[in-house]
């Protein structure tokens, strides 16, 4: 065998092994979801985790959490109103126009026992703009679960984590 082809097979050799490695790593990472905050609201009565290096913020209209102090651009928020409040409804929920010219996917969605509709909105000419949520109306509250736009494979875990705890 010459040099030149003991050369190659040795760095073709070291490049699989790279690669090999490098899947392994990869698919034995740290699930970067595990030990997640609580976050309970217990006068409107629901729960959800979040990230447990972002900071968090519930108020009377809602849940919100981010990265940033000051939530300039918080990353995940939880709407809510009373049914009954229609101007606050229709603020919140009306989506009517609003993304004229997006793609809408709706599909039904129970997260811990309770209904609700998952929405993802995408436009083909703006591949950066993603907005995900899901909305969930009870007798109580109507809420929606929103991504802020910014798709995050861990949002999934965020909005599976919601319950509503009365």
């Amino acid at each position: 065998m010459n040099t030149i082809s003991m050369k190659l097979k040795t760095t073709s050799l070291i490049i699989i092994l790279l690669i090999g490695i490098d899947s392994f790593s990869q698919s034995n990472a740290v699930d970067d979801t595990t030990n997640w905050k609580l976050y309970i609201d217990k006068t409107i009565g629901y729960s959800v985790e979040y990230p447990k290096n972002w900071i968090a913020k519930g108020a009377k209209g809602g849940f919100m959490c981010g990265k940033e102090s000051g939530f300039k651009n918080a990353e995940w928020l939880i709407w809510l109103s009373k049914p009954e409040n229609t101007e606050r409804i229709d603020f919140i929920f009306n989506q009517d126009g609003l993304y004229d010219g997006y793609d809408i996917i709706e599909t039904p969605i129970s997260i811990n026992g309770t209904d609700g509709v998952h929405s993802v909105i995408t436009h083909k000419k703006k591949p950066n703009e993603y907005i995900e949520f899901i909305v969930i109306k009870t007798t109580s509250f109507w809420y929606q679960i929103v991504n802020n736009g910014v798709k995050d494979e861990r949002f999934k875990k965020f909005y599976k984590s919601f319950k509503i705890i009365n």
